[in-house]
C-alpha cells in the first residue's frame, strides 16, 4: 500500500510559496516579532539568570530569525535549527551572523537525531498543522531528547475552550489547502503528559498591532478592536487563538 503524505509535507514542499514566504520572514531579522520577544523573555524567567552552556533547538525555525535573536541576547547558548524546509535556511550557512548555529532537515513526528539532550526547545507556531496522532508523535519525539527538568516553549494555536477545530483555506498562497488545527487545553495538555512532560501553561498572546481586513473575499488575518480595548486576531473567519505554551518535563 503506498504511503500517505502527511498534509503537512505537501505544504513544506510548495517552493513557490516559501520563496515568497522566505522574503517575507527576512523583515524580521531587523524588527523581533512580539511573539519572539515573548518566548526570549519567558526564558530570561525560567532560568533565573543562568545562562551558561544551556543547548536550545527551534523546531520549524524557518530563515532563523528567532535563533539570530537568541543567539544576540544569549551568546553563551549552544544553538541549533530545524526545518523540513531546507531553502528557508541553507543560505544562512553562508551568513557569518549564524557562525556556530547548526541547521537540518527534520520532520519532528519521525524522531530527531542524536544531537540533544536539550535544556530549551522552541516550537514557533507549526503545531497547528499537525493532527492529532502527528501532534502526540511530535511532542513525544521533542521529549525524548528533552533534559530532565528541561522545557518546551511553543507559540500555537490553543484555545480553552473544549473545542477541536480543523479548517482548511484555499488561497492563492495556498492553491492546494492549508489544513489548521485548533486544540483545546485540554487535550493538548493529555497528549504534553502522556510524552512525559509533568506541567503545561498556556499564556494568552495579545496582538498589539491593527491589521486591516483588505478584501472580504481573500483569506489574510486581520484584528477587530475589542470592548476592553484589546486587538481580537482573525484569519478569514476564524479567530486565532494564539497562545504561548511552557511545557517542563518531568
Amino acid at each position: 500500500m503506498k504511503e500517505k503524505i502527511p498534509p503537512y509535507v505537501k505544504y513544506t514542499n510548495d517552493s513557490d510559496h516559501f520563496s515568497d514566504y522566505n522574503s517575507y520572514q527576512n523583515k524580521y531579522r531587523q524588527s523581533i516579532r512580539d511573539s519572539d520577544s515573548i518566548i526570549i523573555n519567558i526564558i530570561e524567567e525560567l532560568s533565573e539568570d543562568d545562562h551558561s552552556n544551556k543547548t536550545l533547538i527551534d523546531v520549524g525555525c524557518s530563515t532563523g530569525n528567532l535563533l539570530l535573536h537568541l543567539n544576540n541576547r544569549f551568546p553563551n547558548y549552544q544553538l541549533h535549527g530545524a526545518d523540513l524546509v531546507e531553502s528557508s535556511w541553507e543560505e544562512n550557512f553562508s551568513n557569518p551572523k549564524f557562525a556556530g548555529i547548526k541547521f537540518q532537515a527534520i520532520d519532528i513526528t519521525n524522531g530527531i537525531p542524536n544531537d540533544g539532550p536539550f535544556d530549551i526547545i522552541t516550537a514557533n507556531a507549526i503545531f497547528f498543522a499537525f493532527d492529532e496522532n502527528f501532534f502526540a508523535q511530535a511532542v513525544s519525539n521533542l521529549a525524548r531528547v528533552l533534559k530532565p527538568n528541561g522545557v518546551l516553549i511553543a507559540f500555537d494555536y490553543f484555545t480553552p475552550f473544549n473545542q477541536e477545530l480543523t479548517i482548511t483555506e484555499t488561497t492563492p498562497a495556498h492553491p492546494q489547502g492549508l489544513t489548521m488545527h485548533v486544540r483545546s487545553f485540554e487535550k493538548a495538555t493529555k497528549s504534553l503528559k502522556d510524552a512525559g512532560f509533568s506541567s503545561a501553561e498556556y499564556r494568552e498572546f495579545q496582538i498589539t498591532k491593527d491589521l486591516s481586513l483588505k478584501d472580504n473575499r481573500q483569506t489574510s488575518t486581520y484584528t477587530i478592536l475589542n470592548n476592553n480595548s484589546t486587538q481580537m486576531c482573525f484569519r478569514g473567519s476564524l479567530f486565532q487563538p494564539w497562545h504561548h505554551l511552557i511545557a517542563r518535563k518531568a
